[in-house]
């Protein structure tokens, strides 16, 4: 039997988590802030890989076209839009989503990102909650 999409990307996102905290440990918050957001982006693109599975792709790609974007590919702020609006994210991790998200861009671009041990901490446990909501629900798949 196959392994399921959910169960591959949970155990990607397990391996770059390690990084991440290992990242964390080390004092490289910059770093450790893109896997951060590349969690993000695995736990979301799953999803999406899904619903391709399924022949639900095309819903997706007609939300892109409904949101007026243009673009050619889909950022990680539509797939967690997208996902959100399916019931497939709870609303209350829009939050972390976005936050995460943000601090991840501005590690990776060099704008804004202040090296703050309190807000990377607390950023770390409410992700390490989406991972956990995540892995629960991988293995229930």
């Amino acid at each position: 039997m196959a392994t399921s999409v959910f169960k591959q990307a949970d155990a990607m996102v397990q391996a770059v988590w390690t990084r991440c905290l290992a990242l964390s440990e080390a004092g490289y918050l910059d770093a450790a802030a893109f896997y951060m957001r590349k969690i993000l982006e695995i736990i979301a693109g799953s999803f999406i890989d899904r619903y391709d599975e399924l022949g639900l792709g095309a819903q997706f790609e007609q939300f892109l076209a409904e949101s007026g974007q243009g673009r050619a590919y889909a950022t990680l702020d539509d797939k967690v839009d997208y996902l959100l609006l399916r019931g497939n994210l709870p609303e209350q991790s829009k939050a972390t989503y976005d936050d995460v998200r943000h601090y991840g861009n501005a590690a990776v671009h060099k704008t804004f990102f202040r090296e703050d041990a309190a807000q990377h901490r607390a950023l770390l446990e409410r992700l390490a909650l989406e991972i956990a909501a995540y892995h629960a629900m991988a293995e229930e798949n």
